[in-house]
């Protein structure tokens, strides 16, 4: 049986990719907004939505926070059609994780002013809500906002979607 001969690899002529995980941000954790209530919440994505669009189509955005619950940062998410928005549970979670959030809050608007969770805002918040507390980063609320005034908020009116599912049935 004939010996097989390997050649020597040098470092870096594989192709494999090299994965680097950075995070850097310019506001000192002194300095940034600081939430404690819905109504807070609904001060700081007003300041943020695009009214222009608001009415037009639905927007996505995650607000990550740090353990003071105080933002972090804004993650616009996805832009969707006039009555639905794609949600990537693991884009979202990947924020997340990248800059190191303590807990997140889920906000998308109704362009047709419905201040409603539907069903599928309800399964997405609990998808979101299992992976989160898989990775202990709570979801803290999800708010409904509508083009005419108002929000909805999960933490009011409907607690138990932002617990997620039970972890049992998934073990």
């Amino acid at each position: 049986m004939k010996k097989q001969i390997l050649e020597k690899l040098e470092v870096g002529s594989l192709n494999v990719a090299e994965i680097k995980l950075t995070y850097s941000t310019a506001i000192p954790p002194g300095d940034r907004r600081a939430v404690v209530s819905p109504d807070d919440l609904y001060d700081v994505l007003r300041e943020w939505w695009d009214w222009e669009s608001v009415e037009l189509y639905e927007t996505f955005f995650v607000l990550l926070m740090d353990r003071q619950s105080r933002i972090i940062g804004i993650y616009k998410h996805t832009k969707g059609g006039s009555s639905a928005v794609m949600v990537d549970t693991k884009l979202i979670m990947a924020a997340a994780l990248k800059c190191n959030a303590s807990c997140i809050v889920l906000a998308h608007n109704h362009p047709s002013g419905s201040l409603r969770a539907s069903a599928a805002d309800i399964t997405a918040t609990m998808a979101l809500a299992t992976l989160g507390r898989l990775q202990n980063i709570p979801v803290l609320d999800h708010i409904i906002l509508s083009p005419f005034g108002g929000y909805y908020s999960f933490a009011e009116h409907l607690p138990d979607a932002i617990k997620g599912y039970p972890l049992e049935d998934f073990y």
